[in-house]
């Protein structure tokens, strides 16, 4: 068993470097050499770009595959860090959340202006505020 193994990897290897040697090739030689060269070796030309074509259509594909499971991943990732707390809470809790973090002097001014004493906000604003300052890491607590 042991031999039949090295006889499979030697053969790979050999494989191997002819495939690099053919691509090595495949970069220096003329359309017209490599055409002559492939009929030398019995192999008909047109198979080959076929299959060649097939091989980088099916790698492209692959690595679309790839990316687009990727972006997936990565929207999953961002849609489970983006679900607030606050989006679930009583909007009276979240209003008491928001003028305790406002009051803090870690909160940057242009909030604290955004928030305008919490006059005149829709309950929708109020909310966004509370998830900006969520996002922060400047909202504590629950508004008790």
């Amino acid at each position: 068993m042991r031999k039949k193994e090295k006889q499979g990897e030697n053969r790979l290897r050999k494989i191997d470097a002819l495939l690099e040697a053919m691509a090595e090739d495949s970069l220096t030689l003329s359309e017209e050499e490599l055409r002559t060269e492939f009929q030398a070796e019995g192999e008909d030309p047109a198979t080959i770009i076929r299959m060649m074509r097939e091989s980088v259509a099916s790698s492209i594909v692959e690595a679309g595959k790839a990316q687009l499971a990727a972006a997936k991943a990565g929207a999953l990732v961002r849609a489970g860090q983006g679900a607030s707390r606050v989006a679930s809470l009583p909007i009276a809790s979240v209003r008491k959340m928001v003028e305790s973090a406002i009051k803090q002097p870690a909160t940057p001014r242009q909030l604290s202006l955004a928030y305008r004493d919490g006059k005149f906000q829709s309950d929708e604003d109020i909310r966004s505020l509370a998830e900006d300052l969520e996002e922060l890491k400047l909202l504590d607590g629950e508004g008790a």
